[in-house]
């Protein structure tokens, strides 16, 4: 499988404000699912051992444990839950220079999620899966990843990371905060090549440690650009949403999602599980 680098030659955030990314000049190993209908509204084996201790109890999750990709019905165009088959084996790339990428028991939906771990990680250290699509849908790209950060939380990290164009990437970065929990998620919307560099937005709801959230970001057409909706739904049913129109955000050509991702010092572990990809 050949491996892309994830947008470019990698995003490089400092912790307070400034940003900077090198795109990728093309998806060439990107492929493509077999289409299937968007959805409405939202309806183990262990790897390595953990090298965090806070909150890691199977049991304290089995209310929330959910179906995985199987029983989706329609089913997403793309869609991995980490139970079946070998690490990384539906994605373009897996890279774990930077930390530790393993299978973990402690899952959203059973038997299996995988755990990015950075732990006094030098400056730009990372861990992550990239996949490249071709061809997305022109009206509506909607990506979903439920998310568990673990206790404490002690860097500027960047879990999800989404190339929709040239001109559109959009990441969350989730901020610590002294007692090792999050203070804040931000997103910053880049358009590396206008003169509008864009910008970290804050987040209504974010990321908890300890607790698994439905991460959604959603991107509808609207004009010539995009409406993208950043949102999270905790497990006891609290959704929090934020929408940011961005003209720079063409859909319809390549899309380029990573997973998991760290530039800046610092410890942090995610758990990841029932990663989804819609589009019409």
């Amino acid at each position: 499988m050949k491996a892309v680098a994830l947008v470019g030659a990698i995003l490089c955030c400092a912790a307070v404000a400034a940003c900077s990314l090198a795109m990728a000049s093309e998806l060439d190993d990107a492929r493509e699912p077999v289409p299937a209908p968007l959805p409405g509204q939202p309806d183990a084996d262990s790897g390595s051992a953990s090298l965090f201790d806070g909150g890691a109890d199977p049991g304290a999750d089995a209310a929330v444990r959910k179906r995985g990709c199987r029983e989706l019905d329609p089913p997403p165009q793309f869609c991995e839950d980490f139970d079946d088959g070998e690490l990384g084996e539906n994605w373009d790339a897996l890279e774990d220079a930077g930390g530790t990428i393993a299978f973990d028991s402690l899952a959203y939906s059973a038997p299996r999620s995988a755990r990015i771990s950075l732990v006094e990680a030098p400056s730009c250290s990372s861990a992550f899966f990239q996949r490249g699509f071709s061809g997305i849908g022109t009206n509506v790209v909607d990506v979903r990843v439920q998310m568990r950060p673990s206790s404490p939380w002690n860097a500027e990290y960047t879990p999800l990371a989404i190339v929709f164009s040239s001109d559109c990437v959009v990441f969350i970065n989730a901020r610590p905060v002294a007692s090792g929990a999050i203070g804040s998620t931000v997103a910053a919307i880049l358009h590396p090549n206008s003169s509008d560099t864009g910008g970290f937005r804050s987040l209504a709801g974010g990321l908890r440690v300890d607790e698994w959230t439905d991460v959604r970001i959603s991107a509808v057409r609207q004009g010539s650009g995009a409406a993208i909706t950043f949102a999270f739904e905790r497990a006891d049913g609290t959704l929090s949403e934020t929408t940011e129109s961005v003209a720079e955000c063409t859909l319809g050509g390549d899309l380029m999602l990573g997973v998991g991702y760290q530039c800046g010092a610092g410890t942090s572990e995610t758990r990841y599980d029932d990663v989804r990809v819609y589009w019409k």
